[in-house]
């Protein structure tokens, strides 16, 4: 039992000279009773279980912002955009309902194919809703998406 004793206390002591060492929380210098190691490795103990709970907590919130944005970005394209309408460019663009009947309209529209481009736009290619509705606000950053990612 004597001998479990001093290997008890070597090994403490071992623990508590490189505890510094190697970044760790130093070792109460004050501390020789085993009730006081005791208090000691229960607070460190306590520590340790909430700064796990935390990073568990992170890589959960990581992981659903992988799958969120992981998703988005293979949906992504660019878009060319040109703004049609009166050359003079007092009046948006020309439109046809017909296709042969124009009249000139207010706005933006993405580049018809060979005319030249003013801008880029970025383009959810994934949505294929055909109405429009409010989406500001609707993924705060520290919940879970409450929709299936974008797929490809």
């Amino acid at each position: 039992m004597k001998k479990l004793l001093v290997l008890a206390a070597l090994v403490l002591g071992l623990l508590a000279s490189t505890a510094g060492s190697a970044g760790a929380v130093g070792w109460p210098a004050s501390c020789q009773t085993l009730l006081c190691v005791d208090s000691h490795l229960n607070a460190l103990h306590r520590r340790d279980a909430r700064l796990q709970a935390r990073i568990s907590a992170l890589q959960l919130r990581v992981t659903r912002l992988e799958r969120y944005f992981g998703g988005l970005v293979k949906c992504i394209e660019e878009g060319p955009l040109t703004q049609y309408g009166d050359p003079n460019g007092t009046f948006g663009y020309a439109f046809s309902n017909n296709g042969t009947d124009t009249f000139f309209t207010t706005g933006l529209d993405l580049t018809a194919s060979g005319d030249p481009v003013d801008g880029w736009v970025m383009i959810d290619g994934c949505n294929t809703s055909t109405t429009a509705k409010p989406a500001l606000g609707r993924f705060p950053l520290f919940k879970a998406p409450t929709h299936a990612p974008h797929q490809r």
